[in-house]
């Protein structure tokens, strides 16, 4: 009887327990739900009110890198124009994006990444390390490409042409210039280069009297005969200009020739020289001599090559020689013509006034010497004489005549004249 009452009692105490830790388990459930569900509310709360998520936008300058490395890779960019910003779409808890600034967003393109011709757009990168720290998303980049153009960079030299416009001043004459750099070197894409047909640099030689050294810009020209205006195509041009003139060469001749030897002409080869210098320098020089040449009692024709004496800051023009050659030629007075002395052109000079006088001869005969041309041109009215009778007295006399020549001719026998002295 007590065991199975004490059965039945026991058998009420285990269900009481589980009842009641049924009760337990019942409310620890009840309490974790709640916990999450106001979590959960709180956490809703919080995202909707509190801390919301957000989608801005931001725009930030697109920025061009490494394009040096177009250059180290032979190639050249064609594209001139690039979008100036990009659009950042990004999303996050609002207290997490109001932690970064436009400045955290850096947005580029890399030249680096072109590796030839078939390469047409580059893509749009980011970097914004501080925004991934914070867990704000990037969204979209708004252009993410970005097309381009690049060719291939060529060189070529092209040889400056100088033009010339204006006239010297009168007299002088260009005799030869110079540039320097006398190419230009271009280097840039392929279509570029080849559209270049001259490259030119104009001089004005108006006035210019001398030897100069002028400064220009040179002009690009392409095939249409258009100028090309390119940025660090720039080219400045040293033009020397040598300008001379042309004077007479004299021959410096000393000396004499030997007695009864004249000199009938020379001459110099060549006749001209071209000289070059400055301005003040060539406004000195009207003629060049030569070196001394000495005719030293020659009795025959001489020549001989002398140099040209050069005054201070004047020089030889290419085509003229350091030397000229003289040529002397030398006659010896020769007795060429025998000519008579009418006594009409006789004068007769301290008459006394009681003698008459009377030349006997109507003619005589005299023999002249003096250059050829002199002799065979000589008209022999011009030749008169002049007899002194103040010392005669009544008589026959031989008197001498004094002769009047031309300059160059002499006498060569003595003129001897037959005088009748009578009173009046």
């Amino acid at each position: 009887m007590d065991t199975k009452d004490t059965r039945k009692k026991e058998g009420k105490t285990k269900k009481g327990a589980s009842l009641l830790t049924k009760i337990q388990a019942s409310f620890i459930f009840r309490l974790f739900t709640s916990l999450i569900l106001a979590v959960f509310i709180w956490l809703t709360i919080n995202a909707t009110y509190v801390n919301p998520p957000g989608s801005p936008t931001i725009n930030r300058p697109l920025s061009l890198r490494q394009r040096s490395s177009l250059e180290n890779n032979g190639l050249e960019l064609r594209t001139e124009t690039f979008p100036s910003d990009v659009d950042i779409l990004i999303k996050g808890r609002q207290e997490d994006i109001d932690k970064l600034t436009p400045s955290d967003f850096d947005v580029f393109i890399d030249f680096s990444d072109v590796s030839g011709v078939d390469d047409t757009s580059l893509e749009v990168q980011l970097n914004a390390p501080k925004a991934e720290a914070v867990n704000v998303a990037i969204v979209s980049i708004e252009p993410s490409v970005v097309p381009i153009e690049v060719e291939r960079r060529t060189f070529r030299n092209v040889s400056i042409q100088v033009q010339f416009s204006g006239e010297l001043a009168e007299g002088f004459i260009l005799t030869g210039h110079t540039r320097n750099p006398s190419t230009k070197y271009f280097t840039a894409r392929e279509s570029l280069i080849s559209q270049i047909d001259r490259v030119e640099v104009e001089v004005d030689l108006t006035g210019i009297a001398g030897n100069t050294v002028v400064h220009q810009q040179c002009r690009i020209y392409n095939t249409d005969g258009e100028e090309m205006n390119r940025l660090g195509w720039e080219q400045v041009v040293e033009i020397s200009l040598e300008v001379s003139k042309d004077v007479p060469i004299r021959a410096n001749i000393i000396g004499s020739p030997a007695d009864d030897h004249y000199v009938r002409y020379y001459s110099t080869t060549p006749e001209i020289a071209r000289i070059n210098g400055t301005k003040e320098a060539l406004e000195q020089v009207d003629s060049l001599d030569t070196d001394v040449l000495d005719l030293n009692d020659s009795r025959q024709s001489i020549s001989g090559r002398r140099a040209l004496l050069l005054p201070n800051n004047i020089r030889l023009s290419q085509d003229t020689l350091s030397r000229a050659e003289i040529d002397v030629t030398i006659y010896r007075y020769q007795y060429t013509q025998d000519f008579t002395l009418s006594k009409g052109r006789i004068e007769l000079i301290n008459n006394q006034e009681e003698f008459r006088y009377e030349i006997v001869e109507n003619e005589i005969p005299l023999t002249l010497k003096g250059k050829v041309d002199d002799i065979a041109d000589l008209d022999s009215n011009l030749i008169n004489a002049v007899a002194d009778v103040g010392e005669l007295a009544q008589g026959t006399h031989a008197v001498p005549a004094v002769l009047t020549l031309p300059e160059g001719v002499f006498q060569v026998n003595d003129v001897l004249l037959t005088l009748i002295v009578a009173t009046n």
